[in-house]
């Protein structure tokens, strides 16, 4: 998929060994504004699930909210502003990622993802542990699949080994 986009939409992609490990990583790429493609088991209602590859797709992660587990307006930095419309939602301003080094994320929080699954007209909000947890399980491919192989690219080297704990960074060119 790296190749893919960088091919068809000229950013630069960077594959990311157990890219799902560093919360943080992933936060600060996306705070950027930069997207990160995700190998994943796609349910019928295209979120997260665990079926060993069979329903392997890929999504786009765009974006994140983070759920806070104490007061909002005292977990919040300084300069975000609070929603107009949704009291406790606040908008983080585009700072430095100091927040993040003063450990903002703290153990309690619950991180989510903005996602878009191709087959899907809709953006949706993930848990990132079920994302985390769909992509590390992604072993075997569907045996159907195979049959299939006009449709389907599937690797040699099994889907465990190019997809299983994978990210793609993808990033514009400077």
């Amino acid at each position: 998929m790296g190749k893919l986009s960088e091919s068809m939409c000229g950013c630069l992609c960077k594959v990311k060994e157990d890219g799902f490990m560093d919360k943080s990583s992933i936060v600060r790429h996306l705070w950027k504004c930069s997207p990160i493609l995700v190998p994943y088991d796609a349910d019928s209602n295209h979120e997260p699930c665990c079926k060993l590859g069979h329903k392997a797709h890929w999504a786009v992660i765009t974006g994140f909210l983070i759920g806070k587990d104490v007061s909002v307006s005292e977990a919040m930095p300084k300069d975000s502003k609070q929603d107009d419309i949704i009291q406790n939602l606040y908008h983080l301003a585009p700072l430095q990622f100091s927040a993040w080094q003063d450990g903002f994320l703290s153990p309690g929080d619950c991180l989510y993802v903005l996602a878009k699954q191709g087959k899907s007209e809709h953006l949706q909000a993930w848990l990132y542990d079920d994302l985390q947890d769909s992509n590390k399980q992604l072993l075997f491919v569907d045996p159907e699949r195979t049959k299939d192989s006009d449709n389907y690219v599937i690797p040699d080297e099994g889907i465990e080994a190019v997809l299983a704990n994978k990210v793609v960074f993808l990033s514009k060119r400077t």
